[in-house]
């Protein structure tokens, strides 16, 4: 199942409430603005750095799982090991 921004934003609100966290709270813990914090859970986040937003979900107890589809699924399998590929790409 694909996941948009928007349905990223919503699951990241929920989960920091949840936790009883403002977004002041987190944007503080993730070093980043309370306006980011807006923005990812509006699903308005394209200067949104992947490093933070997966430091957010790490935050949130929160696990991105990649999956191979279409094309991409029929080179290299359905099932794959990222550390695997990330050295087989390196040097």
């Amino acid at each position: 199942m694909a996941l948009t921004i928007r349905e990223l934003g919503v699951i990241v609100r929920a989960r920091r409430m949840e936790f009883g966290l403002s977004q002041a709270d987190l944007a503080r813990d993730l070093g980043v603005s309370r306006w980011w914090v807006i923005q990812l859970e509006a699903g308005q986040a394209p200067g949104a750095g992947l490093a933070s937003v997966l430091a957010a979900l790490d935050r949130l107890g929160l696990a991105f799982e990649l999956a191979a589809t279409g094309e991409a699924e029929a080179t290299h399998g359905t099932s794959s090991d990222l550390d695997a590929i990330i050295e087989e790409h390196r040097g």
